[in-house]
């Protein structure tokens, strides 16, 4: 095929993986589940003592809805403008993001491996609708995620453990200072 913007770039072959998967009436949050694994494999190490345990920061297990985004803000850019910001005291937020698929209600918990101070659920633009509780407890934090119908639910975290930590570069001179030195 003819491309106006590549014009003579062509190329003959392609590289695709297929996944054909038997199944009898699966739902879209199955076959959303199923996708994803094949598109992005879990990676697994093992070493000589076996297979290493788990450790999964987020969890969250739900039969009709996913968590589809989780990604740390900037502080001082996204949200600046935005009326009632539910970053606006946390330096760098956690932002995690959830879908239900199946067009039924949803109701789970977001369990996260470390203390989190305070959870807001927020619209899209990072406007607070309202504060989420947090049970915390054996060092697993507890947050009430509930969906409607296909709806997107997007939640703001202050993670304790994952707060901005200042260090004195000066104090640790011996360690950052030969990073970059080549011996022969």
């Amino acid at each position: 095929a003819y491309d106006p913007w590549d014009e003579n770039y062509f190329q003959r072959f392609t590289r695709a993986q297929f996944l054909i998967v038997p199944h009898g009436p699966i739902t879209n949050a199955e076959r959303w589940k199923i996708a994803q694994e094949f598109r992005n494999p879990v990676i697994r190490v093992s070493g000589s003592g076996g297979t290493p345990g788990t450790f999964a920061p987020f969890r969250f297990d739900c039969p009709n809805a996913v968590m589809t985004a989780l990604y740390r803000e900037e502080s001082g850019h996204a949200g600046q403008h935005v009326e009632n910001y539910a970053g606006v005291d946390i330096e760098h937020p956690y932002i995690v993001r959830f879908l239900e698929l199946n067009g039924e209600p949803a109701s789970s918990f977001l369990e996260v491996s470390d203390q989190v101070a305070r959870a807001f659920r927020t619209n899209l633009l990072g406007q607070i609708e309202s504060e989420l509780p947090v049970t915390f407890e054996g060092g697993v934090s507890m947050i009430p995620v509930e969906l409607g119908p296909r709806q997107i639910a997007t939640i703001y975290l202050d993670i304790v453990e994952g707060r901005k930590q200042p260090r004195n570069l000066d104090e640790h001179r011996e360690v950052w200072a030969t990073v970059h030195r080549v011996t022969d």
